[in-house]
């Protein structure tokens, strides 16, 4: 759930690109929570190139997915639910299936 800042520069590395995305969301029992996710993209399996950079279009879009689903989550569960939703990353592993489907970008994504 709550990532220390070393474990986050850790992930963070060159020749890939990190997308940020914050979303204001009230629960089912009035808890009002402030999620953040961060995503970076990651090498397929045959990649030859060096990088692994997202087109904008690519960023935005994977962007308004990040934002769909963890607004359509954390909506619809008190908070109880919520933080166990957190604990086995589910929700981290929704975004990833969305983006691999629609975007066609692997993702490594952390809250």
């Amino acid at each position: 759930m709550d990532m220390t800042t070393d474990k986050i520069r850790s992930l963070v590395k060159k020749w890939q690109t990190t997308i940020e995305c914050t979303v204001d969301v009230t629960t089912t029992d009035g808890y009002k929570l402030r999620m953040s996710c961060i995503a970076f993209t990651k090498k397929r399996a045959n990649q030859l190139r060096k990088t692994t950079y997202a087109q904008t279009a690519q960023i935005k879009q994977i962007r308004k997915k990040m934002t769909d689903i963890m607004t359509k989550e954390a909506s619809t569960v008190d908070l109880k639910d919520l933080v166990r939703k957190f604990i086995p990353n589910s929700i981290g592993t929704q975004i990833e299936q969305a983006c691999q489907v629609d975007v066609k970008r692997s993702l490594q994504v952390c809250f």
